[in-house]
């Protein structure tokens, strides 16, 4: 074997390898979504499923921090349960798509009067915002704090 098929080798695994990490980036992304609409909805159920389908597939290297909020936010019987956990999941997927400079399209958006006042973020495909801390109750409230 010469050298340039042996790194021609290296560089086809290297594109598999990243082109693998996008898809499985992707798809954690499309669960997170999924997720995020079934707040928005106030459904229960659906967030639930959403947070179970996202938590089976996550990406390998995912942080415990998110596996475990996953975890928890499927097993929460009420909604603002499920809306305290998804704060915690948007927080770390918006630590792991920055850090993989993968985070296109996306909106980050924030609601100042989520948690009493506190305020949390989430994140978004769209730029018009659907409050998943609130759902229909103030469904409008929040703003886009930055494009990604």
């Amino acid at each position: 074997m010469t050298i340039k098929s042996i790194f021609q080798l290296a560089f086809t695994g290297l594109l598999l390898v990243s082109f693998s990490a996008l898809a499985q980036s992707e798809n954690d992304l499309q669960h997170y979504l999924k997720l995020k609409d079934a707040l928005v909805a106030s459904d229960l159920e659906a967030s639930q499923k959403a947070a179970l389908e996202m938590q089976s597939g996550l990406y390998e290297g995912a942080s415990e921090a998110l596996n475990t909020s996953l975890q928890n936010l499927s097993a929460s019987q009420d909604l603002a349960g499920q809306r305290k956990y998804f704060e915690e999941v948007s927080q770390e997927m918006y630590k792991a798509l920055k850090a993989s400079n993968e985070a296109k399209g996306l909106y980050k958006q924030y609601c100042p009067m989520a948690f009493n006042g506190k305020g949390a973020f989430w994140l978004s495909d769209k730029k018009q915002i659907a409050n998943p801390y609130y759902g229909d109750r103030m469904l409008r409230c929040g703003r886009v704090e930055e494009e990604l």
